[in-house]
């Protein structure tokens, strides 16, 4: 029977101050804020960091951010965390709402419609105004 890989790395779940103390940090430096529910990806994110780095615990990480060195870390820790992928319609259930519910509210009417504006925030390479303005246009 096979046991576990040796490279197998998983380290003891992050506490609520460490989780506080990452989401605060991620704040600060991205204005990405990190809810609750993110818990799961942060830790799964960051786990590669910590092997990377050789740290055994998030508790050692966030003492690591602390210090002088760790402030290098920062770029590294915002790229984990950040979703650095992008494709067309990559929410799908975002564009169905933007279907669905909210253009049915600029529809055309017998009264001049008001009109929409649509911001898309942080597009790497374009996909997502690519993507509305592709729904705008069907």
């Amino acid at each position: 029977m096979l046991g576990p890989s040796k490279d197998f790395f998983s380290p003891a779940p992050i506490t609520d101050a460490e989780y506080d103390f990452i989401c605060q940090l991620v704040y600060e430096h991205s204005r990405i804020k990190l809810g609750p529910n993110k818990r799961e990806l942060v830790m799964a994110r960051l786990s590669k960091r910590l092997r990377s780095l050789g740290q055994k615990t998030y508790g050692d990480y966030c003492k690591f951010l602390k210090t002088p060195k760790g402030e290098e870390e920062l770029g590294d820790l915002i790229d984990a965390i950040s979703t650095n992928h992008t494709f067309f319609f990559r929410e799908s259930a975002h564009f169905d709402f933007l279907k669905n519910t909210i253009l049915p509210e600029f529809a055309p009417r017998e009264a001049p419609s008001p009109k929409l504006h649509i911001w898309s925030a942080a597009c790497s390479s374009g996909e997502e105004p690519y993507s509305i303005a592709l729904l705008l246009a069907d």
